[in-house]
């Protein structure tokens, strides 16, 4: 048995390893492709209230592509 978030952890380190970006606190709302491949992802909007109208706190999403 081993507890989740130990392995989560340790998952996250070695994808980092391997130039894997890791975004903990951004969900990912779309991917970038092109035909044949996923070259980035767009996060989520942060700072939204229930009806997705932005707060004072508001943080649009961004674009992270893979490097060239």
């Amino acid at each position: 048995m081993i507890s989740i978030n130990k392995f989560v952890k340790w998952l996250a380190g070695k994808v980092e390893e391997a130039g894997i970006t890791v975004l903990l606190d951004s969900p990912g709302r779309n991917f970038s492709t092109t035909a044949i491949r996923v070259i980035g992802v767009r996060t989520d909007d942060k700072g939204v209230d229930k009806q997705n109208q932005p707060k004072s706190n508001f943080e649009p999403g961004y674009d992270v592509k893979q490097k060239s």
